[in-house]
């Protein structure tokens, strides 16, 4: 494995808008450390594919095209081609801040790096910020799982930076049949296998979010996104397990979580609901478990009882209209569901 690369990005990209695209890669240009683009075309249309190729040649880029397979699948290419001594991903739509990077945060080995996120969503001006409340420099495992609960770090496999041995000798690669919430999941089993952690308070990442993005995931795959959406209220509440809160504490956010599940259980039910009705009629009693695998043991607010007893009572015309409710305040918001 070559060392005299200090990065590898790995850019998967589908169909992607060439404006966005060839912003992202020149946000990676830099002469501060040596670097290395992985440019994964993941089955993009033909014409779309010549200009990638193009953009890649401009930037230094190396394009890779392969069949359709997805994100993740796109990552793990990735991983397996890259030659750095660490590994970033960063998705063509999004922007990367380089020169938030010091190549002093990487001198003493550490297995992953983590850093701050800045967030927008749709059309909107605003802007969120996503960091943590620790001290620069190493960080114990126990701390970053406690600050999950408060803010979305983790939950993301962006604004890191990976030890390309470390996922090479722990065989760590993003599970290509997931769908929903993996990210977590990798981030997850890396941090399963005790590594060395570094977190830097700087922003180094621009999240472009679109609600659009994971309702098209949604409507086309609901039943896997269903049970990856299992697979993260597990992770939660494993993580929940491990980390110290006092017990009142403790219940807080066992709660939030559980109405946070409830939320994205309706969400994904009436998105199926809106693009195949009459399947999703058929196939409502797997939202249905979740709801009462979750729901057990607190007294929840009006909103979260309503969507129970939607879910539950199968008041398929109320759901109906809930999907429309949400496209309309979607629109108002500047992040339409579809594109």
């Amino acid at each position: 494995m070559s060392t005299n690369i200090d990065i590898s990005f790995i850019v998967p990209v589908f169909d992607k808008k060439i404006e966005d695209v060839e912003e992202c890669l020149q946000s990676l240009q830099t002469s501060n450390f040596n670097t290395e683009i992985l440019f994964i075309d993941d089955g993009s249309n033909s014409s779309l594919s010549l200009q990638y190729r193009k953009i890649a040649s401009k930037y230094n880029a190396i394009y890779i095209y392969k069949n359709n397979g997805g994100v993740s699948s796109a990552r793990n290419l990735g991983i397996k081609k890259a030659k750095g001594k660490y590994v970033s991903f960063v998705d063509a739509d999004d922007k990367f801040f380089i020169e938030n990077l010091h190549p002093s945060d990487w001198q003493k080995d550490a297995d992953i790096i983590l850093y701050d996120v800045e967030k927008t969503i749709g059309k909107s001006k605003n802007k969120e910020i996503s960091k943590m409340n620790l001290s620069s420099g190493n960080v114990k495992l126990q701390d970053i799982l406690k600050e999950s609960f408060r803010v979305e770090l983790i939950d993301w496999s962006v604004a890191k930076l990976y030890s390309l041995r470390f996922l090479k000798d722990h065989h760590l690669l993003f599970k290509e049949q997931m769908k929903y919430s993996e990210d977590f999941d990798f981030v997850f089993r890396i941090l399963n296998e005790n590594p060395i952690i570094k977190y830097y308070s700087r922003i180094v990442y621009l999240y472009k979010f679109s609600t659009a993005s994971g309702t098209e995931r949604e409507k086309k795959y609901p039943l896997v996104v269903l049970d990856d959406l299992n697979r993260n209220y597990d992770i939660q509440s494993e993580i929940l397990r491990k980390v110290f809160f006092a017990k009142n504490q403790k219940n807080k956010i066992d709660k939030k979580i559980r109405q946070k599940i409830i939320k994205d259980d309706i969400r994904i039910y009436s998105n199926y609901l809106g693009a195949n009705y009459n399947e999703a009629k058929k196939n409502i009693d797997p939202f249905i478990k979740i709801i009462n695998k979750v729901e057990p043991g607190f007294k929840y607010d009006l909103a979260t009882r309503v969507r129970i007893n939607m879910i539950k009572g199968k008041k398929l015309g109320l759901i109906y209209l809930y999907y429309y409710a949400k496209k309309i305040y979607h629109v108002l918001k500047g992040d339409p569901l579809d594109n």
